[in-house]
């Protein structure tokens, strides 16, 4: 159920983004290391999303600790071995087995 927003998006963009999710429902964002989903989850907030939170430690974390990482929705939806590490410098903190090559 993961959806992209843009760190660059304007408000009514990320609004847009979530119209169809309840006010209600926990909202986690996330990103490769934190910094922008932190931003992104500060204007979820401001705009009035109670409910959300920043992945602490990132998506790079969440898998160098084993987590499962899920690619697609529905019925495409995977459990996939790598993670798109941003760019090489930023991979680094992500571990050397779960980088996805890196154009």
């Amino acid at each position: 159920g993961a959806r992209r927003i843009d760190p660059g998006a304007s408000a009514a963009q990320i609004a847009a983004a979530l119209a169809d999710v309840d006010a209600a429902t926990p909202v986690v964002v996330y990103c490769s290391v934190g910094w922008r989903s932190a931003d992104v989850a500060a204007r979820l907030r401001t705009a009035g999303r109670s409910n959300v939170e920043n992945l602490r430690g990132s998506i790079f974390r969440w898998a160098n600790e084993g987590r499962e990482v899920v690619s697609g929705a529905g019925e495409s939806a995977a459990v996939v071995r790598v993670v798109h590490p941003f760019d090489r410098t930023w991979g680094r903190l992500l571990r050397r087995d779960l980088r996805a090559p890196v154009d």
